[in-house]
């Protein structure tokens, strides 16, 4: 037997797995070092560009717009080293806006985003993007036909800077560079792109063809930025890489990093899939630990079986997702609403849709029954060892088990495909 653990909220939980049936414990790959001298690598040796302190020099009004929560070892690092590059070039502090980039599915309070960050940190404005109530400028149509409309004060500051993490995202293949679009701006232009969501080439770790990635690569464009920083992190949030300078370049050398790092080779499909969102705070709500469950579409043998490790401490996480989960067999009936008009709840019940097209699931979870109709056809448990012992019962030939601790940064991807 095998005990292998797996983070479930801020503590872990074990299941035993007889050694011949375990098909591997696939988890993202990580090569780490001092997170402060890399950024400060990167930004010394930006791609395709001058240094950020030269183009700075110049500058009177710098705006940085970050794509994730300040309240982030990782992002702090960054955020700080950016702003030591600007004091190099002589840039005073109330002469930098800070923002928090707007992200449909990622649920996170003003408090989780800024943490101590919040109000003003040494002179440096920091604030949240609000989509609904700010003040934009129309910058053109993409060549999907999108309508940009950006925050208008991004666009009139003198030096524009994006910081980006990337990692697997369920439609954009990697975010990172959605500092522009969906992160600052309009809600009309941001439900007109994510109404491509559906797309099927709108998945975890693709980029190519990904007609999401081409609108937020335009965006980008038309917004003028002038400089990104892009990182990388490994599951435990230490920092494997980081790349700066021209955005589409340093995107690009960023998103060689992610695929080596995130996309895990498997030698065949797997008849259980045992897999845990990365415990708190990827686990909080039933909403969160579904975000990456596309991560696993391709390895999943017809009549298979996934197993989700999700405390969901908070219950549902979104209103929408528990209205839409009645409907949740009506996978067309989600497709259509989600062109007419993106919902975030209604998203994640499309991609528990898609993966009980192909598999049974079962949810081990402190969530009470009832927060999950009967229409859903979601079996709840509350131990991993139940659960497997549950997916094992109704099979009779042999068994092959895929455990992901870290399903949340972990594609795994058939060799053959590699």
């Amino acid at each position: 037997m095998v005990d292998v653990w797996l983070p479930y909220g801020k503590t872990e939980v074990c299941v035993r797995i007889q050694a011949e049936d375990l098909l591997g414990i696939v988890k993202p790959k990580g090569k780490t070092g001092d997170p402060q001298s890399k950024i400060e690598e990167a930004l010394k040796k930006p791609i395709n560009i001058d240094p950020l302190e030269d183009i700075a020099k110049s500058k009177r009004n710098i705006c940085i717009v970050m794509n994730h929560t300040l309240n982030s070892p990782i992002m702090e690092a960054a955020f700080k080293t950016v702003i030591k590059e600007l004091h190099r070039a002589g840039v005073k502090n109330q002469n930098v806006k800070a923002v928090i980039g707007y992200d449909p599915i990622r649920k996170r309070t003003l408090n989780e985003r800024i943490g101590s960050y919040a109000g003003d940190i040494e002179g440096v404005n920091i604030s949240m993007h609000d989509p609904i109530n700010g003040e934009f400028t129309g910058i053109g149509e993409t060549s999907l036909g999108t309508e940009v409309y950006v925050d208008k004060h991004f666009l009139t500051s003198d030096l524009r800077i994006t910081i980006g993490l990337v990692e697997p995202h369920p439609y954009m293949g990697y975010s990172g560079r959605d500092g522009i679009l969906p992160g600052i701006s309009k809600i009309e232009t941001i439900r007109q792109s994510l109404s491509r969501a559906t797309d099927p080439n709108a998945n975890p770790g693709t980029i190519k063809n990904n007609p999401i990635q081409r609108d937020i690569r335009e965006a980008i464009e038309m917004a003028e930025v002038d400089f990104s920083l892009y990182l990388i992190k490994e599951a435990n949030g230490n920092l494997v890489e980081a790349f700066s300078g021209e955005p589409r370049r340093a995107f690009q050398e960023s998103v060689k990093v992610a695929d080596e790092t995130f996309k895990r080779p498997v030698e065949e499909r797997t008849d259980i899939i045992i897999m845990s969102p990365g415990g708190h705070p990827n686990d909080i709500s039933l909403y969160e630990a579904c975000k990456h469950i596309n991560n696993i579409q391709n390895v999943m043998r017809k009549d298979s079986t996934v197993t989700l490790i999700a405390e969901c401490s908070t219950g549902h996480g979104d209103d929408n997702l528990h209205n839409w989960l009645d409907r949740i067999e009506d996978q067309k009936r989600l497709e259509k609403s989600l062109k007419r008009q993106f919902s975030p709840g209604c998203y994640i019940a499309y991609l528990i849709s898609k993966t009980l097209q192909k598999s049974e699931l079962i949810l081990v979870s402190a969530i009470p029954e009832y927060y999950i109709p009967d229409t859903a056809d979601i079996k709840i448990v509350r131990t991993a060892n139940e659960a497997l012992r549950y997916a094992l019962s109704s099979r009779k030939r042999k068994t092959k088990i895929m455990v992901l601790p870290h399903g949340n940064l972990t594609i795994p991807t058939l060799k053959k495909q590699t």
